[in-house]
């Protein structure tokens, strides 16, 4: 009859007990590894990985114009009933964009939210149906004429508004000013196409935000799913072919000749939609994936001192599984006992493993970039992340078992004690080889991190061309209704004069973009009228006077802007230092008219002033081409700005409570944070920044394995050998000769370690190309300290064993034999 396996757990569990060093070095390797793998699955399962939660989202199209720098164009509502004709292969099509910030209110709460506009049938194309009431359908949002005043809510939405109450349909909310009638509410998670921060309300085009009179609007995406038997490839070549033909069709001949021109040059791109849009894929999909590859090396480095660690254990124990061997014991029953201890190990090494991830993974977020709203996707470990992660830590347990077995399983030979350590004398040298190894990857992720590290701090030491110092932002959001028939020039220009009158202020300035562009997005292909260049791709930043002023962005030639620059006088603009001499040669552009974006008002605009080039918020452009047009001359642009105030940095707490005092007695705005501009700028190299903090982490683990993993040897060599020490004590070794012993053990391990591990971490660092910034990928400073790192550290993992040493007693480790 077999011994219960209960019985083996309990013995497992004293067994264990009884080793306590093992124990916590073997729990802590794989908590370590694991929780930082899981953090990276979970990071990428929902930044990289995660589809819409739709049915069949491989199946939803997307079909959008771009100008020949490929930029985004709207295209008019109406080219959704010209790609539904027959003969095209689309189904379900419907206009579609989101994306914008709205201020929502219904009787009882008022939100921040984020919009959709949709025409008819755009939930059929998705799939997906409401849980309560009905969603938009054709008759609400006609493509010729306004829509229906109605609005579907998402499950987030209701919940925080009307309290998941089933009474919301029927019940009005106000969008931006407009009154509009819940009629749906969408199911839990349903988010439209945004991953990062979902859509919380969808209206009908034309509603909201009326088009002019003479137009349609006009949707960024258009949204299909293909008919059956129709191949995506030559769906896509047919929208190609016909695009010239539909343009012409649904573009008005009203417009102006310019605007329809540029309208009318737009390329069409047909792309499947699966996963939906997200600003964290665009900018960390890379990163992450590099993060990820280095953390499967931690997890190799794991095994690897895992396995050193259960090998060492398993021949220090062979006389006792010779013991049991002798007196009957099978060995099936020892290769159960060793599975047994090692997959408790495992089981308590993965579940210290989920609280790692946790972490990490709540480390990370706070260096995603804060938008206007809250985002909506979940980073944190799921549900599959974590029964993931224990199956992982189960396996890893279980195959690192298999080696030290096999290695340890007791010989008839064996039960002489004396051969016992014949017999683990070869079998060390596979210990040995493993902690090289370990050294040699562990390297890999030291030089990584010293690299991107390194990187990190010259980005962080680029000149922004502002002064930061004694700067504050203060960020602007509407109040419901707060820019309905909102008069600029009747609004800010007394607001900024309040907040300059305040004790300490010495100047204030509005901007809109910076620095929350963070160099992505939000470029305009701007051209100087009658050259026949093709114009270069600027970013539009609207301003008040002052802005210059209070940056400390220096002006070079011209003059900045006046509140007397508005849309009674003719439109004007000040461009960068570097937008300058990318629009001419010399850089000479005053009095030159350039041309932007389809906008009439900004089809002729003259330039007057040049100032220094200043970064956007992206440290890799510090010379960013930037242009800065009058508030007051976009006057449907400039709101959801941000006040500038540069003032003493001890009254910074009086200004911003007075500052928030003055923007809610103004009545159109709201202040949601206030930050220096110095912190934001420090946050602005978010990916770079992610990608040093999780490196730093990665390495310091991979050092602490490597760590592990040189102790233990030296430490199991140092209790092997307790006989050859104390002979070699009695014909009179000193203890200084004894610690030099064991300490050069724990140099020559590392330094083969290292011999082997620069060449793969030269190879290695070419992966981190275009995450470096200022330095080259064999950088000869980082590789050197990285060495020297690791040197020191196969000396101080020697440092406890060799002291073990230099105090063995020969006289008692010869009687111990």
């Amino acid at each position: 009859m077999g011994v219960p396996v209960s019985n083996d757990c309990r013995y497992a569990f004293r067994h264990l007990a009884r080793s306590p060093l093992f124990f916590l070095a073997a729990v802590l390797t794989l908590a370590l590894s694991l929780g930082a793998n899981a953090a990276m699955f979970s990071l990428q399962n929902a930044i990289v990985l995660r589809t819409l939660p739709i049915p069949d989202p491989n199946g939803l199209i997307g079909i959008s114009g771009r100008s020949a720098q490929d930029q985004l164009r709207l295209t008019p509502i109406p080219a959704v009933a010209e790609l539904s004709k027959d003969g095209n292969p689309f189904v379900g099509t419907c206009g579609y964009n989101a994306g914008v910030v709205l201020a929502v209110a219904s009787e009882s709460a008022t939100s921040q939210a984020i919009g959709g506009l949709v025409t008819g049938r755009c939930f059929d194309t998705f799939g997906v149906r409401p849980i309560l009431g009905r969603t938009i359908s054709d008759q609400d949002a006609p493509l010729d004429r306004p829509g229906s005043m109605v609005a579907v809510i998402s499950h987030r939405l209701w919940m925080r508004i009307f309290g998941g109450q089933p009474s919301a349909i029927g019940q009005s909310l106000r969008v931006e000013g407009a009154r509009l009638v819940v009629i749906g509410v969408m199911p839990k998670g349903f988010d439209g196409l945004e991953l990062d921060a979902g859509v919380d309300v969808y209206v009908p085009f034309d509603t909201i935000f009326p088009a002019r009179a003479d137009r349609r609007p006009a949707a960024s995406y258009i949204l299909a799913r293909l008919r059956d038997g129709a191949s995506f490839e030559s769906s896509a070549q047919q929208v190609t072919a016909g695009w010239p033909t539909l343009l012409d069709a649904v573009v008005p001949a009203s417009v102006p000749a310019a605007e329809r021109a540029s309208l009318l040059e737009a390329r069409p791109r047909v792309e499947r939609l699966s996963t939906g849009f997200s600003f964290l894929r665009t900018n960390y999909a890379r990163p992450l994936t590099i993060m990820s590859g280095l953390a499967g090396i931690l997890l190799i480095l794991a095994c690897i001192n895992l396995g050193s660690l259960l090998l060492s254990r398993a021949i220090e124990r062979m006389p006792e599984m010779s013991m049991r061997l002798s007196l009957g014991g099978s060995r099936l029953q020892m290769a159960r006992q060793l599975l047994i201890e090692n997959a408790m190990l495992s089981m308590l090494g993965a579940g210290l493993a989920i609280l790692v991830a946790f972490a990490i993974v709540e480390g990370v977020t706070s260096f995603l970039p804060v938008g206007n709203i809250a985002r909506t996707i979940s980073l944190t470990p799921d549900a599959f992340v974590i029964q993931s992660t224990l199956a992982a830590g189960l396996a890893s347990g279980i195959v690192m078992s298999i080696l030290p077995i096999a290695m340890a399983w007791p010989r008839r030979e064996d039960l002489v004690i004396a051969w016992h350590r014949t017999a683990a004398r070869g079998t060390t040298r596979w210990v040995r080889g493993l902690v090289v190894a370990q050294v040699a990857l562990s390297l890999v992720l030291v030089v990584g991190a010293g690299l991107l590290g390194r990187s990190l701090y010259l980005l962080q030491s680029v000149d922004p061309g502002i002064d930061s110092s004694d700067l504050l932002m203060v960020r602007l959001m509407p109040l419901p209704d707060g820019y309905k028939d909102i008069d600029n020039a009747a609004y800010y220009p007394p607001l900024i004069e309040r907040v300059r009158a305040l004790p300490g202020v010495r100047s204030v300035g509005l901007g809109r973009a910076f620095p929350r562009m963070f160099g992505a997005g939000g470029t305009q292909v701007i051209s100087v009228i009658g050259e026949p260049a093709e114009g270069v791709g600027a970013f539009l930043e609207i301003t008040s006077p002052a802005y210059f002023e209070t940056l400390g962005i220096s002006l070079l030639e011209g003059r900045t802007t006046t509140w007397d620059d508005n849309v009674r006088t003719r439109p004007v603009v000040v461009v960068s230092e570097r937008l300058a001499r990318m629009l001419s040669a010399d850089g000479r552009v005053i009095g030159r008219r350039v041309k932007f974006g389809t906008d009439p008002i900004n089809q002729d605009v003259e330039i007057v002033g040049v100032v220094r080039s200043a970064t956007m918020g992206n440290p890799r452009n510090p010379s960013t081409p930037v242009f800065y047009r009058p508030a007051l001359q976009m006057a449907r642009y400039a709101n959801y700005g941000s006040l500038f105030i540069r003032a003493d940095e001890s009254v910074h707490g009086s200004i911003s409570a007075a500052t928030r005092q003055i923007v809610a007695e103004a009545g159109r705005e709201f202040v949601p944070e206030i930050s220096t501009v110095g912190d934001v700028l420090n946050r602005a190299p978010a990916s770079e920044r992610m990608s040093a903090t999780l490196a730093a982490t990665l390495g310091f683990l991979a050092m602490l394995l490597a760590f592990i993993g040189v102790f233990a040897v030296l430490a199991y060599d140092v209790a092997r050998r307790t006989r050859e020490i104390g002979i070699r004590s009695a014909i009179g070794a000193t203890p200084r000769q004894v610690v030099r012993l064991v300490l050069g053990e724990g140099a020559l391990l590392t330094g083969l370690g290292v011999i082997i591990g620069l060449p793969i971490a030269y190879l290695g660092a070419r992966v981190l190309g275009n995450l470096l910034y200022g330095i080259p990928q064999f950088d000869p400073a980082t590789f050197a300290i990285a060495a020297v790192l690791f040197i020191a550290l196969g000396l101080a993992a020697g440092v406890v064993p060799a002291r073990r040493a230099a105090r063995v007693n020969p006289v008692i480790a010869l009687r111990a034999e």
